[in-house]
């Protein structure tokens, strides 16, 4: 059925008028009636009472008009759905593994995001695995099929202690590798920088941190790092090889790096 047909036909019931309903669609009144006249004789059925000045729906006409209605606003929705996706063709779409998030405010991330804006100034950064994402920080270098890994540099985590509690908390990253114990007592074990920051805040303990976010977000707070060797953890950015637009961001991170 030809969507010309139905848009008229919800003009002409809003306006209950030929003459009007031709004025807002630019076209002539004989040109509406024409196209009624069409509607109606594809549904067999008459849709409007006509008389003067008193166009009135028939039922058939009411039982067509919420039909109409969806008809029209789901071929709306999907110009605007094409529009969007023409706009956004130079879109990325970052994501990042949940324990990585911590890493978008270092120093060592900032050329990433840096190429990714001068890239495109659409970019949707979300915790959501691949296969969603053309670019991926992941803390593994293995890349599942279809995307390629690059190392980023690595980031210098060191042990600290905030306050001076006689049997601190401590708190331990479960996916930071080789940490030495730096308590005797039964670690807490969790996933979050910004958690195990927060407690320090407010408790004071021990943890194993990334040397930048101690110096940032611990500086106002009694905090001693520890004499022991640093560790360091390894950042990777997978890219999908069938993603139009981000080998050109790697590129320009690459040769930043």
């Amino acid at each position: 059925m030809d969507t010309e047909l139905l848009k008229t036909f919800l003009e002409v019931q809003k306006t209950r008028h030929f003459g009007k309903a031709a004025d807002n669609l630019y076209l002539t009144q004989s040109a509406v009636s024409f196209r009624i006249r069409q509607l109606e004789q594809s549904l067999g059925t008459n849709l409007f009472y006509r008389s003067r000045n008193n166009i009135q729906l028939t039922a058939s006409g009411e039982a067509l008009l919420p039909h109409a209605i969806a008809v029209i606003q789901a071929l709306n929705n999907a110009r605007l759905q094409i529009q969007q996706q023409t706009q956004l063709v130079a879109s990325i779409n970052f994501c990042y593994q949940a324990e990585t998030a911590y890493a978008l405010n270092l120093q060592c991330c900032q050329p990433l995001l840096d190429a990714l804006k001068q890239r495109s100034g659409r970019c949707m950064a979300a915790a959501t695995p691949p296969p969603d994402a053309d670019l991926y920080l992941s803390t593994t270098a293995e890349a599942p099929a279809g995307f390629v890994s690059h190392q980023l540099p690595s980031i210098e985590f060191v042990p600290v202690r905030v306050g001076e509690m006689t049997a601190p908390t401590e708190y331990r990253l479960n996916w930071l590798r080789l940490q030495t114990a730096l308590s005797p007592l039964s670690p807490l074990i969790c996933n979050d920088v910004e958690f195990v920051v927060k407690q320090l805040k407010q408790q004071g303990g021990l943890a194993w941190l990334p040397r930048e976010i101690v110096t940032q977000q611990l500086a106002e707070c009694e905090t001693a790092i520890l004499a022991l060797a640093p560790l360091y953890q390894r950042l990777h950015i997978w890219h999908r090889k069938s993603s139009a637009g981000t080998a050109d961001v790697i590129a320009a991170l690459m040769q930043r790096n």
